[in-house]
């Protein structure tokens, strides 16, 4: 038993079904994606990440966590594509997965523009001017 009163046995996909990160449910179709999970499954840390409001940011979370929980909500967005509009070969897959990190560049780009615009020194002649 963990700490928290836990079996500390390596948790499995159907752990998972039923106690998944709770703001994003999801139970895989493709076999490939259940195998997968079933094999890596989901840390607590990367459901924690995923069940964290969308404003609330921890600059303290392992890196692993976050890669996982990123990888876990890709997959069930791809897992959700329709049967009929499913890349059915590997050149429209990775068209698909190109698509989806160009966006994720996007965004994590404005992100980080952002926060590290405010490591910039303020301009005090301009600041006055206002």
């Amino acid at each position: 038993m963990s700490l928290e009163g836990e079996s500390t046995r390596r948790r499995t996909y159907a752990d998972f079904t039923a106690r998944g990160p709770a703001t994003l449910p999801h139970k895989f179709e493709s076999d490939a994606l259940v195998n997968h999970f079933s094999n890596k499954p989901l840390p607590e840390g990367a459901c924690a990440l995923i069940d964290l409001p969308g404003d609330v940011f921890l600059d303290t979370e392992d890196e692993v966590n976050v890669i996982a929980a990123s990888v876990w909500v890709l997959c069930v967005k791809y897992d959700r594509i329709p049967a009929g509009d499913k890349p059915t070969n590997r050149e429209n897959l990775r068209r698909v997965n190109a698509w989806t990190v160009n966006q994720i560049e996007k965004d994590v780009s404005q992100m980080v523009d952002e926060v590290l615009a405010r490591t910039i020194p303020v301009d005090k002649d301009a600041k006055a001017k206002k």
